[in-house]
């Protein structure tokens, strides 16, 4: 027979052999925090996504994202978008969309403020000239379009003598259209009549523009001394 003292013992090396067995379970329910030295890569051909997702990360090292699917997927961004590369970037959105930024300021790129044009020519006949006097304007500048709004004129002529005034434009691709410009007696003197004329007119033209005045009965030797002073106003717009 055993001793008290051999069984006692005997039964503390038993009670320490299954104290690990008994304390384990207690150990691996707590928070076990293994060092991660190392990025994780998560790669899957398609990754459905439902709810909201939030990726966080620094500006030095963006987050590329890239979203696929047969029905749209709404996102929300905050902070600085960069986008780059050689894809597209479509923005549809019903009913509309909304920018909040400062003030956005849009400008009409054909807005007349912005290509103002004007210029004024006077020529005299002198004596022994042929009856009919031609005046030109500039040429408009290379892949731009005059759109002639105003045309004013003033003439003095040898009295008895009724003036002519027409003006032809031309834009590429068309033939060349001619205008009568309306003259107004203002009054004569022992020598010369006076006439002025002021339309309001929509002409476009690509080149010079050519200022004919000539007599209404087509008589040539009658304008040997005129004088002929021609203005026009309006604005330039790029040719497409």
């Amino acid at each position: 027979m055993y001793r008290n003292s051999e069984v006692s013992s005997k039964l503390a090396v038993l009670a320490l052999a299954a104290l690990p067995a008994v304390l384990a379970p207690q150990a691996l329910a707590g928070t076990i925090a293994l060092p991660v030295t190392t990025d994780v890569t998560v790669t899957n051909s398609s990754l459905p996504v439902t709810g909201s997702v939030s990726v966080s990360n620094t500006a030095a090292n963006p987050v590329p994202v890239s979203i696929t699917a047969p029905n749209p997927v709404p996102v929300t961004i905050t902070g600085n978008v960069s986008v780059g590369g050689t894809s597209s970037v479509s923005v549809t959105n019903t009913p509309s969309v909304i920018i909040a930024n400062n003030p956005l300021t849009v400008s009409a790129g054909d807005n007349p403020a912005f290509q103002p044009y004007s210029y004024s020519l006077s020529n005299a006949c002198t004596s022994g000239s042929p009856g009919v006097l031609y005046l030109y304007s500039p040429a408009v500048p290379s892949g731009k379009t005059l759109v002639i709004e105003t045309i004013d004129a003033s003439v003095q002529a040898p009295t008895g003598i009724i003036p002519n005034l027409t003006v032809s434009t031309s834009t590429p691709g068309f033939n060349s259209a001619f205008h009568a410009i309306p003259l107004t007696s203002e009054g004569t003197d022992p020598h010369y009549s006076f006439f002025a004329g002021n339309s309001v007119v929509r002409y476009y033209t690509g080149g010079i523009l050519n200022i004919t005045l000539a007599t209404a009965d087509g008589t040539t030797s009658a304008l040997s001394t005129c004088l002929l002073t021609f203005s026009v106003s309006g604005y330039l717009v790029n040719n497409p």
